[in-house]
């Protein structure tokens, strides 16, 4: 394996756009020999992965008619990262003055539009990759080691650049320190850096309350829109957990805050009143296992409810709720809490994404 990635580095130094004799061999060696040497590995990688691994698999490109200057090879499961423009994914990168090999964790850097693949805005790349980096450094108390190196491929053209730039983590490794076992451990260490990741994302942490709604509906239709949000595996016994947590969360929340609370929830388009000084508010929770708040699903009748009670009414959303398993339990525990109070929807962005269409 040491031997063809050094042979590919060599190449880079002879690069053209063109399928020239060097790009047609580097082609062979990265897409055949270097992902049959590859798959030689995979049980470890596979055991990596845990979970995520019985669908382990790996792919290369160098180019798709125009040679690539940032030839890669990535590792992945093919349920959470299906194709190289979506989800996570470990990836080796060569660099283009062929002195170092990079082992590194990514993000899909594209996304496609009318037919047409285009690099994913500056800021939602760095949103993901962040993320990611929080999530491996929460697991690892705050240590990215030792993925620890500035994602410098020495990449000029614009994916190249994008590429870069959907970096997570990254282990530089130049020609000198290019040992067999050294390297098979690195990819070892990022096949489990990419498992947290998994199982983050899997929990849906990545994903908005709203986005994991439409997610969810549009399975549950057979007519998935897209592929975001995929390898998502909250059953619906894990919603209900992530429910009965906001509502507990929320309903300690208000008492400490002076209300008197009445859960309404089985009868009401909302889920408390909440009483103090002879005001009552209609609460409405929701909770999400999200990492940040984003847009929140709704519907119609509660953004009714909230538009014609202006006022008078509440939205508290309970994210950062986490699924764990103690003792063959699974459990919803924590939360971060963000109250409006008498709010004003009209102050939001409100977007209707689902119609009832019936003939005449």
């Amino acid at each position: 394996m040491i031997e063809t990635i050094k042979r590919i580095l060599e190449l880079q130094l002879d690069y053209s756009s063109e399928n020239t004799p060097a790009m047609r061999e580097r082609g062979i060696l990265l897409r055949e020999q270097l992902c049959a040497e590859f798959e030689t590995i995979a049980p470890q990688l596979s055991a990596a992965l845990g979970r995520f691994g019985p669908d382990f698999d790996v792919e290369a490109s160098d180019g798709k008619g125009r040679k690539s200057e940032l030839p890669w090879l990535r590792f992945h499961s093919s349920d959470m990262s299906p194709g190289p423009r979506e989800g996570f994914c470990g990836v080796v990168y060569f660099s283009v003055d062929g002195k170092a090999v990079h082992v590194t964790i990514g993000c899909g850097a594209s996304s496609c539009d009318n037919g047409a693949f285009t690099p994913l805005p500056e800021g939602e790349l760095d949103d993901r990759t962040t993320w990611a980096r929080r999530v491996i450094e929460d697991a690892n108390d705050g240590s990215l080691e030792p993925f620890m190196d500035p994602p410098e491929y020495g990449a000029t053209r614009r994916m190249g650049l994008t590429l870069q730039r959907a970096t997570v983590v990254s282990k530089r490794i130049g020609v000198p320190e290019l040992v067999e076992s050294d390297f098979v451990s690195i990819l070892v260490n990022a096949a489990s850096f990419l498992r947290l990741i998994y199982e983050a994302e899997s929990d849906g942490r990545l994903l908005s309350h709203a986005d994991m709604q439409e997610h969810e509906g549009s399975h549950a239709s057979g007519k998935p829109r897209g592929r975001r949000g995929q390898g998502i595996r909250l059953s619906p016994e894990d919603r209900i957990l992530v429910e009965r947590r906001a509502m507990r969360v929320v309903e300690s929340y208000l008492g400490e805050n002076g209300y008197g609370v009445r859960d309404t929830s089985a009868n009401k388009p909302y889920d408390f009143e909440a009483t103090k000084g002879g005001a009552t508010l209609r609460v409405e929770v929701k909770g999400t296992t999200a990492d940040t708040l984003g847009a929140i699903a709704m519907t119609r009748n509660e953004v009714d409810l909230h538009r014609h009670a202006k006022g008078q009414t509440a939205l508290i959303v309970v994210y950062r709720i986490r699924l764990t398993d103690r003792k063959g339990k699974r459990q919803a525990t924590g939360g971060s809490l963000e109250p409006y109070i008498a709010w004003d929807i009209d102050d939001w962005r409100v977007v209707p994404t689902q119609y009832r269409v019936e003939p005449p």
